[in-house]
């Protein structure tokens, strides 16, 4: 019977021994690679706090005052109303000097169509 190749038999089965060199090389580049990232981590920590040691501290911005709130709104909200109601439906000096005037909306809608009228345009 012939004999079987060399490098078969060596392949064909799993050592029961863990290759002991292999599992020191692996733990010892775990332990290197962390010494050097807590190297680097504390560089970059001394870095930062030495450019925050470096700038003056500044004081705040200033903060605007808020808003002006109104007081009683519910009574606000009607006369705001009337107040516009006002305007649209009286008579009224905006500028004496320069003869301007404000005029009733109802007026001002009619002269407007006369106008349009007069020009034989349409409204």
């Amino acid at each position: 019977m012939p004999e079987p190749a060399r490098d078969t038999i060596e392949r064909g089965y799993e050592p029961d021994r863990p290759h002991l060199r292999g599992i020191a090389l692996g733990a010892a580049a775990i332990v290197l690679a962390v010494l050097i990232a807590t190297a680097i981590g504390l560089l970059i920590q001394r870095q930062l706090r030495e450019d925050s040691t470096a700038e003056k501290p500044r004081a705040p911005p200033a903060v605007a005052a808020g808003p002006r709130l109104q007081a009683t709104p519910e009574r606000d909200f009607p006369a705001f109303h009337d107040e516009k109601a006002r305007l649209l439906h009286e008579y009224a000096w905006v500028d004496r000097t320069h003869g301007i005037v404000r005029i009733p909306i109802e007026r001002a809608m009619a002269l407007l169509v006369q106008q349009q009228a007069a020009r034989g345009s349409r409204p």
